[in-house]
């Protein structure tokens, strides 16, 4: 299991025996995490964190090999394509940014206008689709990255939107204290 937090830390876990097996600091003012992901390949372990930033860090090493700046507010969201290839990190700028790993740039960004909100980015199990959540849960498709389709249901904002295996439905959770399914 891993773990990141605002503290400025993210640690690898044995559940099986309640163990930590190790903990990583950055030693970075405001450098805190709230967001989490390891890389398809097991290898790489990507953090957004609270100061703009997405960092890329060894896990065998435990050393940040690379930040890539591009938000301009805390990240709180990671998603990865199915190859690996591309990386989706969600940000309180109100902003996706589909990042391009083989290049280490931002491909396409995806703005939220008018004061709307983003918490989170998922994409499908295929990656041919995106899910957002914030104001509302949003469907992309990862081709052109245009609209599908968005769903207004919660009455406050959707913290979490994830698709269900093999893409057969969207389950987003709500601070409205629910758990909405599209199928």
């Amino acid at each position: 299991l891993v773990t990141a937090s605002l503290d400025r830390t993210w640690g690898l876990h044995d559940i099986s025996n309640s163990t930590v097996l190790t903990l990583v600091s950055i030693d970075e003012p405001g450098a805190g995490h709230a967001a989490v992901s390891f890389h398809p390949d097991g290898l790489l372990l990507f953090t957004g964190g609270q100061d703009n930033l997405v960092r890329i860090w060894d896990v065998k090493s435990r050393k940040m090999v690379k930040s890539l700046p591009g938000h301009s507010g805390p990240v709180t969201s990671l998603s990865f394509s199915e190859n690996g290839y591309h990386m989706a990190s969600a940000s309180d700028d109100a902003t996706v940014k589909i990042w391009d790993l083989r290049k280490l740039k931002v491909a396409h960004t995806i703005p939220f206008e008018g004061g709307a909100m983003v918490t989170s980015a998922r994409y499908d199990f295929s990656s041919q689709f995106l899910v957002t959540a914030g104001t509302s849960v949003n469907v992309y498709r990862a081709k052109g990255w245009e609209p599908v389709h968005s769903f207004t249901d919660h009455s406050a904002i959707s913290t979490r939107a994830v698709f269900g295996p093999d893409s057969r439905f969207i389950a987003s959770s709500s601070m409205d204290r629910t758990l909405k399914i599209y199928a």
